[in-house]
Order: C-alpha cells, then structure tokens, then sequence
C-alpha cells in the first residue's frame, strides 16, 4: 500500500464515478492536497456494474445539460489525460409499450430539441457557428412532438 499524506485539505472515501468526480473537479478547481480513498481499485464496486449507456435526456432542463456535460466530459477524458477511458459514443432507441410512457417520451424529445436559443442567425452569446436554418425563428421555444409518429 502506498504511503497516505499526513494532511490533506479534503479527503474523499469512496472511488466510485461520484468520489473520482469530485477529486476531478477539485484539481481542476487548482485544490493540490486532494486524496481519494479506496478499499480495493478505482470504480471496482457499483459503478463497475453501472457502466453502459450515458443517457443525456432527463426530466428537467438542468438535468439533461448535467447529463450532456457528464458525457462531453467523459468523452474528452483520454484526450485530457492521456489514459484510455473505452468511452464509445453509440445511441439507443427507447419503446413505449404504455400511453403513460409515451408521454413521457414525447415530453424528453420536445426538451431535447432546441439545446440553445438562437437570434436568427446567430447562436445566443453571439459566439460559435450559427444557428442551423431549422432553428431561425424560434427565439428559444420548446418543440412539440410530432404525436402521429407514435
């Protein structure tokens, strides 16, 4: 076992993905006495049985950019630190087999949609690419769902 610092400014308990997040963030916040404790090796208990799909649609607005900021970070992780992650961008197709749920799918497609509010052709913050032409003219409104395509 190595050797633990005597002091340390925060220590975290747990190397799962939340206690490896938090010592991440901290060091990029500049904290430089951060230790991350774990029993055994980094995200080897229920995050290990966890590990798949990084869906980024969620019931509220600031949970879905959460979950977009969660998977554009993972994605950028081997690049940052130079150690491969295994990260693989793929999709998923959800079913509703219930009204209710249909709903609910309907709701988070409509949510998705516009990721940020244009003017004209300019993307809010005046910086970056322009809107694309389907999103001109829609000074930040939601989408509804198409309700034919079940």
């Amino acid at each position: 076992m190595a050797n633990l610092p005597t002091h340390a400014r925060v220590v975290i308990i747990g190397g799962g993905v939340i206690g490896c997040s938090v010592a991440y963030h901290l060091t990029k916040l500049g904290w430089k006495d951060v230790v991350l404790l774990e029993r055994r090796q980094l995200t080897c208990g229920t995050t290990w049985h966890a590990a798949g799909l990084i869906g980024q649609l969620r019931a509220s607005a600031n949970m879905t950019r959460l979950a977009k900021y969660s998977a554009d970070l993972y994605r950028g992780l081997e690049a940052e630190t130079g150690l491969a992650t295994g990260v693989k961008t793929v999709g998923s197709v959800s079913v509703a087999l219930t009204d209710a749920r249909k709903e609910e799918l309907f709701r988070s497609a409509s949510m998705a949609r516009p990721r940020r509010t244009c003017r004209g052709d300019v993307p809010a913050g005046g910086q970056g690419t322009p809107c694309p032409p389907e999103h001109r003219g829609r000074q930040g409104r939601g989408l509804a769902a198409d309700r034919r395509t079940g």
